[in-house]
């Protein structure tokens, strides 16, 4: 009967890991969580281990009055802790300054169906070195990726219209931007001046 139990309780964990219910790291401590969203309907879940899951169905957005601070009320007081990010199916942008300085997060994963990247949302984190932006994003922020210093390469989704340069500024690493043809991408003074060899690559045309 004991033996049939545990049969019985692995494979429930092992369904509720493969659905999504509960994540492949549950076995670590949860360090902090809560609700944010227009109407609360994202949740978030900071684990001892560093990663950071968000979850649900709505947009990124501070679901807080003017007069509360949401620093206070999501996991911006943990961002030296942050090492990776899911963001799960069903959230559909990524707010303003949403990791910004989480300079110890290494890993991010983006779902499809995100559609908006706000302003700074990943300024500041230097020590993240790739990230895949998904087809589904139409709209990107100023300096979403500024001082993300050890990214090498970004490749823009097709849907994306304009990228502005301030997206790249202490990108000191990045050595590729990759961009769909008839797309607009201005540039002042070429702001990846710092880069390894001063070049660029957009969609096979060398920069210089």
């Amino acid at each position: 009967m004991r033996i049939a139990r545990k049969l019985a309780l692995i494979a429930l964990t092992v369904i509720l890991i493969i659905t999504g219910a509960v994540p492949a790291f549950a076995d670590t401590q949860v360090k902090e969580q809560g609700v944010f969203g227009k109407n609360d309907n994202l949740t978030w879940t900071l684990y001892d281990d560093g990663t950071l899951v968000i979850s649900g169905e709505d947009d990124m957005k501070y679901s807080f009055s003017e007069e509360e601070n949401p620093w206070d009320k999501v996991w911006f007081p943990y961002v030296k802790d942050i090492k990776k990010v899911e963001i799960k199916e069903g959230v559909k942008s990524i707010m303003s300054e949403a990791f910004k300085d989480c300079k110890n997060m290494t890993q991010i994963t983006i779902p499809e169906g995100i559609y908006y990247i706000g302003d700074s949302a990943f300024s500041g984190c230097s020590s993240l070195k790739e990230i895949k932006l998904p087809q589904s994003l139409r709209e990107i922020g100023e300096s979403v990726f500024a001082d993300c210093s050890s990214i090498s390469e970004i490749r823009i989704p097709d849907n994306v219209e304009y990228v502005d340069v301030s997206e790249f500024e202490g990108c000191t690493s990045l050595q590729k931007i990759l961009i769909p043809d008839n797309k607009k991408m201005f540039y002042k003074k070429f702001c990846i001046t710092e880069t390894v060899n001063d070049i660029v690559w957009v969609e096979g045309t060398l920069y210089k």
